[in-house]
C-alpha cells in the first residue's frame, strides 16, 4: 500500500502510530529486574530447584545421558544452567538470576508490543503491570524455566506482530525477516517448555481475526484487495515458520512423550486449580479491580466515540492478546478433564497478555485517572508480592532450615537415614549440614542409575548398616504422596527399616516446614 492509500485507509483499517524512544521498553525491564531482584534470595530453593542443582552437578555427558532417560522436556534449561553454575556458582542469587533477566526481557517485550499495537503509553503501562503481577517475581526468583520461557513467548509474539505490521512496499523480504526470527523463537519455546507452543494456534487466531476484519474492510483504489495487515503470503508464511519449530523441537516432543510418566503425578482438576487461573493477573481482589479498569477504560473510549474506542482499543491489541490470555489455560483445562496435565506453571507464559490489556486500559483512562489506577493495583499487589519473598514461599519449602537444623544439631560422623530419594534433595541443594554425616541410606549413585538423585539402598542393607550405629537422624516428608504415581523414580516412596525393632527409640522429632527431622538413639540393654 502507498502512503497515499494509508492515508486514505478508514481510522479502524490502520495501525496505531507508533511511539519513539527506548524509554517504553527500558523502564519496565529495569523496574521488573528491580523488583525481581528483591530480596530473591531469601526464598529457601525448594525441591523443583534442587532438581535443577542435581542435573547439572554433572559433567555434560553424564548430562547428556541423563536427559535420554529422563527430564527431557527441562533438558534445554539444565544445559543452561549447566554453564551459569560452573561461572556463577549455585547459590540462591547465581542461579535465580537468569529467570530474574528473563522476566526483565519479557517486561521490555510488553513495552514494545504496547507501543506498536496501541502507543508508547499503554506500552509502558503494560510493562510496569507486569512488574507488579506477583507470580512474576515468583517465577522470576526461581532456578527454573518458566521466566525464560515468558521472554521467548514475549520476543515471538512481538516478531510475529512486525511480520504482520510489515510494509507491503517490502513485505516479502521484511515479512520474511520478522517471520524467520519468529520461528527460531518459537523453536527455542518448544525445546523449554512443549506446553508453550500452545501460543502457535494463539497466534492463528489473531491472524484469522485479522483476516476476517479485512474482508470486511476494503482499501479504497487497491481494487477491492484486501488491506495489508494480512494476507495469503502471511499465513502461508506464518503456518511454514510455525511448522518449521514444530519440527525443530520433535525431538523435545518425542521424548517427552516417551517419559510422560513424569507428570503422572499432577493430580485431577479441582475448583482450586481451576480459579488458581485469576494468579496471572494477582489474587482475587487484584483481579475485581482489573476487571473494573478495563471495564472503566472500555466505558470511557467508547464515551469519547467509535473512532476513539477504535483508537484505544485497536482489533489487532484485542486479536493477539485475548487468544493468547484465555486459549493456553482453555485448551490445558480440557485436556486436564480426561487426562490431568494442567499446573499453573504451565501458562505462567500468558502474564503478558494479561499486562498488555490492563495497561491499555490505563492508558485509555488518561494520564491522571491511569496513574492513580496503578497506583491502586500496586498497593493491591504489595501483600502478595511480600508474600512470595517468604523463607518457604517456594511451595511451602524452607530446605534450608533443614540444613540450618542439621548443621547446629547434629554432630561429626551421625548417621542420616533419608526416608527416599525425596529427602536428599535437601542435602543437594543444602549440602553445609550434612557434609559431616554418614548417608547409611545411600545407594546407587545418580550417575550410576542415570537418574535425578541417587536411590536410596535396600531395607535389608540399610538394617546392616544400622548395626553399626549409635543413633541416626531421620529425614522423612510430613506426608508421603499416595498412592505413588506410575513411572515414578526408584525410591520415590521408601519403606523403612524398623528402628524400634532394630534397638532404636525416638530421642527426639521436629517438624520443619514439610518435613519431620528425628533422632533415634541406640538404647540401652
Amino acid at each position: 500500500m502507498a502512503d497515499g492509500q494509508a492515508q486514505a485507509a478508514p481510522a479502524s483499517n490502520r495501525w496505531p502510530a507508533v511511539g519513539s524512544g527506548p524509554w517504553v521498553a527500558l523502564i519496565p525491564a529495569v523496574v521488573t529486574f528491580g523488583v525481581t531482584l528483591y530480596e530473591i534470595q531469601r526464598p529457601s530453593f525448594w525441591q523443583d530447584e534442587a532438581s535443577t542443582l542435581a542435573d547439572t552437578h554433572r559433567t555434560l555427558p553424564q548430562l547428556f545421558a541423563l536427559l535420554g532417560h529422563i527430564d527431557a522436556v527441562h533438558g534445554a534449561y539444565y544445559v543452561l544452567m549447566w554453564f551459569v553454575t560452573r561461572v556463577a556458582g549455585t547459590g540462591e542469587l547465581a542461579v535465580r538470576f537468569p529467570s530474574a533477566v528473563a522476566m526483565a526481557v519479557a517486561a521490555g517485550g510488553i513495552g514494545l508490543l504496547g507501543k506498536r499495537l496501541v502507543s508508547g503509553r499503554a506500552g509502558l503501562a503494560a510493562g510496569l503491570v507486569f512488574a507488579a503481577i506477583p507470580q512474576v517475581s515468583w517465577y522470576g526468583q526461581n532456578a527454573r524455566e518458566y521466566a525464560l520461557v515468558t521472554a521467548v513467548a514475549t520476543i515471538a509474539s512481538y516478531l510475529f506482530v512486525r511480520a504482520v505490521q510489515a510494509s507491503p512496499d517490502a513485505r516479502r523480504g521484511t515479512m520474511n525477516n520478522w517471520l524467520i526470527g519468529y520461528g527460531v523463537s518459537l523453536a527455542v519455546l518448544g525445546l523449554l517448555n512443549l506446553f508453550a507452543l500452545l501460543l502457535i494456534p494463539a497466534h492463528g487466531l489473531m491472524l484469522a481475526a485479522l483476516a476476517r476484519r479485512d474482508a470486511a474492510v476494503r482499501v479504497p483504489g487497491a481494487g477491492g484487495s484486501p488491506a495489508d495487515v494480512t494476507s495469503r503470503p502471511l499465513a502461508r508464511n506464518w503456518l511454514i515458520a510455525a511448522l518449521a519449530a514444530l519440527v525443530a523441537s520433535s525431538p523435545v516432543t518425542f521424548f517427552g512423550w516417551k517419559e510422560r510418566g513424569q507428570v503422572a503425578w499432577i493430580k485431577a482438576l479441582d475448583v482450586h486449580a481451576i480459579t488458581g487461573v485469576e494468579q496471572l493477573v494477582g489474587p482475587g481482589t487484584v483481579l475485581i479491580a482489573v476487571l473494573i479498569i478495563i471495564a472503566a477504560g472500555i466505558v470511557i473510549s467508547a464515551a469519547r466515540g467509535r473512532t476513539r474506542l477504535r483508537a484505544d482499543w485497536p482489533q489487532p491489541l484485542v486479536a493477539l492478546c485475548v487468544p493468547w490470555l484465555v486459549l493456553p489455560p482453555a485448551l490445558l483445562l480440557a485436556v486436564s478433564v480426561a487426562h490431568p496435565v494442567y499446573l499453573f506453571r504451565y501458562i505462567v507464559f500468558c502474564i503478558p497478555a494479561a499486562a498488555l490489556l490492563v495497561g491499555t486500559a490505563l492508558a485509555a483512562l488518561g494520564r491522571a485517572a491511569g496513574t492513580l489506577a496503578l497506583v491502586v493495583i500496586v498497593a493491591l499487589v504489595l501483600p502478595a508480592q511480600a508474600a512470595v519473598r517468604g523463607p518457604q514461599s517456594h511451595d511451602d519449602e524452607n530446605l534450608r532450615a533443614v540444613s540450618h537444623f542439621m548443621a547446629d544439631h547434629a554432630h561429626r560422623g551421625d548417621a542420616v537415614l533419608f526416608a527416599s530419594f525425596y529427602e536428599r534433595k535437601i542435602a543437594i541443594a543444602y549440602p553445609a549440614g550434612f557434609r559431616t554425616l554418614r548417608d547409611i541410606s545411600l545407594g546407587e549413585s545418580a550417575v550410576a542409575t542415570a537418574e535425578p538423585v541417587a536411590s536410596n539402598a535396600p531395607t535389608a542393607l540399610i538394617s546392616r548398616r544400622l548395626a553399626a550405629v549409635s543413633q541416626v537422624w531421620l529425614i522423612s516428608r510430613l506426608r508421603l504422596p499416595e498412592p505413588v504415581p506410575p513411572g515414578a523414580p526408584p525410591g520415590f516412596k521408601q519403606v523403612l527399616p524398623p528402628l524400634k525393632k532394630l534397638g532404636f527409640r525416638l530421642a527426639y522429632k521436629r517438624a520443619i516446614s514439610k518435613y519431620s527431622v528425628s533422632l533415634y538413639v541406640r538404647s540401652t540393654p
